[in-house]
């Protein structure tokens, strides 16, 4: 009988520190949550993001950090599209911004993994792995390198 009490005084205790923390977290952080999951997208499969670009002219002016975007599409045979982003650090409203944006792979012909994020001389190095969408058999690598001002330069394009 003394172990049941002892149970319950248990059960009770953590349904108090869940409603408290409900109480804390429940509507900012559900808001949140659902705000960044619309976001993301359904078929996003992996977001990296890395390194430092700084830009003192053009219309991209700014400093932030490289990101790099990889969305799945179809069915039975899946590929990847590749994106990359410079982010902008937020300004004086503290929202970042995207201030360019390019498209590294189109999907269609590659089903590629998270990429791989590197220093390079002007910015950072993109590395990504996968395979061709129509024969599993054939490994494909890519690279790109990432300057700022939206600059992107093919170091190595996708193939085997």
């Amino acid at each position: 009988m003394r172990a049941a009490n002892a149970t319950g005084r248990g059960r009770a205790a953590g349904l108090w520190l869940a409603a408290g923390l409900g109480v804390c977290l429940g509507a900012p952080g559900a808001a949140w949550a659902a705000d960044a999951a619309a976001a993301v997208g359904a078929n996003v499969e992996a977001v990296v993001q890395g390194g430092r670009w700084s830009d003192a002219a053009g219309e991209g002016a700014g400093e932030g950090v490289y990101r790099v975007i990889v969305a799945s599409q179809g069915f039975e045979h899946v590929s990847t599209g590749v994106r990359a982003q410079w982010k902008s650090d937020g300004g004086e409203d503290g929202l970042a911004r995207i201030a360019h944006e390019a498209e590294l792979v189109a999907p269609g012909h590659y089903s590629l993994g998270p990429p791989k994020l590197t220093r390079a001389a002007a910015g950072v190095r993109v590395e990504l792995r996968g395979v061709a969408t129509y024969d599993s058999r054939v490994k494909v690598v890519c690279r790109f390198e990432l300057a700022p001002g939206g600059k992107v330069t093919v170091a190595k394009a996708c193939g085997p």
